[in-house]
């Protein structure tokens, strides 16, 4: 800062060094007003108007004070400073660098540059700017703890912030970031009272509330952390980081509508910001439109070419697309960025498992665990795919993992799930039932914190409003005005009915393809309103859609359907989302020459494996009774299709196809107004991507030892299958 030669410059230094901003840019303004275009008060008022966050006056002020003074470094060095909290951090670096230019040794903007550079997250090079510089303070500590922690370095990042606050006990800037590193590493009391300390000592700033609210997130203490983040939103507008913290939280909530209206804030406050824009496209994978993520990343990764999280996010969208290279190969970038990180290993060990090289997949999911014996993503893959055969160290890893009290619910949840897995395996079923139970227990209490609160009523009256809704007339009605395309076929019903294997079945035939589960038919049913221009429901436009309403819509899905599978010249493309058996109606009445196959299997067989499965956004499988209720509303809604619409929708019994394959596989493909070809019964030989609980099953030849398997947990399910057969959907047990 410029030394002061009055009593009034001193006054003025004095009150900008003691955070008076306020009176200092008055001071400035009254300086001015006797001596305009004075560089040095031009300076002092950018100074003042940094403190009180007027970013674009500051930008302008200091602007004029290197036209006035270009050759003062302190001056660049600021106007640096200016751009980068505008977001503008590219340009921010470059008017440090000119600072360097002027003057080499200058401190301040060594480490404004090195701030910078982290913000671009180029630790290596933020590293180097700090490098030699003395004095050697919590500041700088600090800022070489950000590098380390850049570098994926946790270690060595928390030593250097506990170096920072032994030379300053009260350095804010230390207490807010060891929080999150402490958390990972299962700290969590440590955590809180770090993040809590800095919110004590600063708590007029935003930063320290927004670092609190990451650890009550991360500790599944999510509305603790939306109220830290509703307090720091309360002192300034949200920063890129801010609002990219609350939207990770909706989108954690899956309430994808929010979490996309903060991403949008973060970039209209920070344009370039990496990780927000990161965070939107995960935010579209999750809504079915990973095509549009993918084109985001790929212009991201020539700006940002080693990044982590982009890789590791565009092969998550290049796996739903399924383009399993393209996934291994960011996977694979991701893993060579951060080699000692176990979770890569396991998720290239999960994309692997899904194309069905399960070798493979066990490699790597061992080189994981190599590097974190811990890491439950791998013990899961192993645990799944292995079952009873797994090595017993691993499963001594397991059950010594049930005692650790860092592991949140979630993470206890999965232990469990991969124990249940074991003990089937072993055809210990009273061991594995328990493990099972403790799962679904662990999983909807930390579901229930991201606002999971299933109601089986719901269900039964969405079930009670569509077969009152829709009858034979009105479905035949619209099927004489309905889109001619043969292309579609929907295979519902019950997840762990058979769906899956259905699908995989049909796309192995090379005029079928596949495309996993898609909500297409729900979102185009949703959407009808906006095409025919009406405030109303679409169960009351419906009758009174024209053809080319439903022309429109019927291209729209059409060309979903094409998009998703990347098969233009496909005769016929599946779609095998269950939940699509709350459609039909819509469905048949938008296609009227779409199939539609209804895959029915032992509900006793269902309920043991959605029971076992431990699914990441069903809600109703965590508890005996709303499988129960799941099980029986969804039968009703199926036998009402199935009476009104006979003709429409195909019966495919699972327990028929596993015993006798081939002649089922060939009356598939015959409804399906195909010629045979032999490739269907090869179908767990073929190189497709599968997305679902099913993956190990259908990497296999079609076999028998899941028929009735609910005899192994009958006393473990007896409540649930009593109240089946209450309902007349299985045999009263005993009889």
């Amino acid at each position: 800062m410029d030394s002061p030669t009055s009593t009034f410059e001193s006054s003025l230094v004095r009150a900008l060094q003691q955070g008076r901003a306020a009176e200092a840019l008055a001071l400035c303004n009254q300086g001015l007003g006797s001596r305009p275009g004075d560089h040095r008060l031009l300076h002092w008022r950018g100074l003042a108007r940094l403190q009180l966050g007027e970013l674009k006056g500051a930008e302008g002020d200091l602007r004029q004070a290197i036209k006035q003074a270009p050759d003062r470094a302190h001056y660049h060095s600021n106007l640096g400073e200016a751009l980068r909290r505008q977001g503008r951090v590219e340009e921010g670096v470059a008017a440090v660098r000119q600072a360097l230019a002027i003057q080499p040794d200058l401190r301040s903007a060594r480490i404004n540059l090195a701030v910078g550079l982290l913000k671009l997250e180029q630790p290596d090079e933020a590293l180097q700017a700090m490098a030699g510089l003395e004095p050697v303070d919590a500041q700088l500590l600090a800022l070489r703890a950000d590098a380390e922690r850049q570098r994926a370095r946790p270690s060595q990042a928390v030593g250097l912030y506990l170096k920072a606050l032994e030379l300053d006990p009260d350095h804010v800037h230390s207490h807010s970031n060891l929080g999150p590193l402490l958390i990972a590493q299962g700290r969590w009391d440590d955590a809180l009272a770090h993040c809590q300390r800095a919110v004590e000592l600063a708590p007029d700033q935003a930063l320290p509330l927004s670092n609190l609210g990451r650890c009550h997130a991360a500790l599944d203490q999510l509305e603790e952390a939306m109220d830290c983040y509703a307090r720091a939103v309360e002192l300034e507008p949200p920063s890129a980081t801010l609002a990219t913290n609350i939207a990770e939280v909706w989108l954690d909530m899956a309430e994808l509508e929010e979490a996309q209206l903060w991403l949008e804030r973060a970039l209209a406050s920070e344009p370039e910001d990496v990780r927000a824009q990161a965070t939107l496209a995960r935010v579209w994978i999750q809504d079915e439109r990973a095509g549009e993520a993918r084109q985001l990343l790929d212009a991201l990764h020539q700006r940002h070419p080693d990044h982590f999280e982009l890789h590791s996010v565009s092969a998550q969208a290049a796996w739903e697309e399924g383009d399993i290279e393209a996934a291994l190969g960011h996977h694979e970038q991701a893993a060579a960025l951060r080699p000692q990180h176990a979770a890569t290993q396991a998720n290239i060990g999960r994309v692997l498992a899904s194309a069905g090289r399960v070798e493979e997949a066990r490699l790597r999911y061992e080189r994981a665990l190599a590097i974190n014996p811990r890491c439950i993503p791998a013990l899961n893959g192993l645990a799944y795919s292995q079952r009873g055969d797994l090595d017993s160290t691993w499963v001594e890893q397991l059950e010594s993992m049930l005692n650790d009290k860092a592991l949140r619910s979630g993470g206890l949840s999965s232990v469990h799930g991969a124990l249940g897995y074991v003990f089937d395996g072993r055809k210990d079923y009273r061991r594995a039932a328990e493990h099972i139970e403790q799962s679904n227990r662990l999983q909807w209490e930390h579901r229930s914190r991201r606002d999971w609160n299933y109601r089986p009523e719901h269900y039964t009256r969405q079930v009670d409003r569509l077969i009152q809704r829709f009858d034979r007339e009105l479905i035949l009605d619209r099927m004489a005005i309905g889109h001619d395309s043969e292309v579609p076929v929907f295979v519902v019903g019950m997840p762990r009915s058979g769906t899956t294997l259905t699908e995989q079945v049909l796309a192995a035939h090379p005029q079928v393809a596949g495309v996993g589960e898609r909500h297409f038919a729900t979102r185009g049913f949703q959407h009808l309103p906006d095409v025919m221009g009406r405030n109303a429901t679409p169960d009351e436009c419906l009758p009174e859609a024209t053809a080319a309403d439903l022309r429109q819509c019927g291209d729209w899905h059409l060309q979903q359907l094409i998009n998703a599978s990347g098969r233009s010249d496909a005769l016929r493309i599946v779609d095998k989302m269950p939940d699509n058996s709350s459609q039909v109606g819509w469905i048949l009445s938008l296609f009227p020459n779409a199939r539609v196959v209804y895959v029915r299997r032992d509900p006793r067989d269902i309920a043991v494996s959605c029971w076992m499965t431990g699914f990441a956004q069903i809600q109703w499988a965590c508890h005996q009774e709303h499988i129960a209720r799941r099980l029986i509303d969804h039968r009703r809604l199926m036998d009402h299709w199935l009476t009104i619409m006979p003709e429409r929708v195909r019966v495919q019994d699972y327990e028929a196809l596993v015993a006798d394959p081939e002649a089922q596989i060939r009356s598939l493909i015959d409804w399906l107004g195909l010629d045979w070809h032999p490739d269907c019964l090869q179908f767990h030989q073929a190189r497709s991507v599968v997305r679902t609980a099913s993956v190990n099953q259908v990497r296999q030849p079609i076999y028998k030892r899941s028929v009735k398997r609910w005899e192994a947990y009958s006393d473990a399910l007896g409540p649930l299958f009593q109240a089946l057969a209450e309902s007349d959907l299985i045999p009263t047990p005993g009889s």
